[in-house]
């Protein structure tokens, strides 16, 4: 199965035939690779991490923890996550598309539902310091959109 993982800097389309090719997922087990239908890969370098969704519905992020960081559990904010996080916010929501950003990410559902994390929508083009100054690490649905 061949997976697209995203562009490159160009715009050119990035693929990939086997995810355990991708150092962002060679410590995950095989069988667990097997069930990813759909991935957003982020990033550059060791700063690389992927979002992914499962044949089950159940989303999951992996490596770099920093970009719009998703987890409530500040010891693994900034981490490079080898052991894929489940992602309750955004599991079992029908999530068709992610994105994340420097300091947001946004999923949207096969109905049209929009979720946001980390940085406020109405202050993105605004500088802060650090990501946990008033943000939301927990995905939560945008409404008025």
């Amino acid at each position: 199965m061949n997976y697209l993982i995203g562009t490159s800097y160009r715009g050119s389309l990035l693929g990939c035939s086997n995810l355990a090719d991708w150092h962002v997922f060679e410590k995950v087990p095989k069988s667990f690779l097997e069930q990813i239908k759909s991935v957003h890969v982020y990033g550059l370098g060791d700063c690389q991490g992927a979002l992914f969704i499962t044949y089950g519905d159940e989303v999951y992020n992996v490596g770099f923890n920093g970009f719009g960081s998703l987890s409530q559990d500040r010891s693994t904010r900034n981490e490079n996550l080898t052991v894929p996080l489940k992602i309750d916010g955004l599991s079992h929501r029908k999530i068709e598309k992610m994105r994340v950003g420097l300091n947001y990410g946004i999923a949207i559902s096969r109905s049209g539902t929009l979720y946001h994390w980390g940085r406020p929508v109405d202050e993105l083009h605004c500088y802060r310091r650090t990501l946990d100054e008033g943000n939301n690490h927990s995905p939560h649905q945008l409404v008025g959109f």
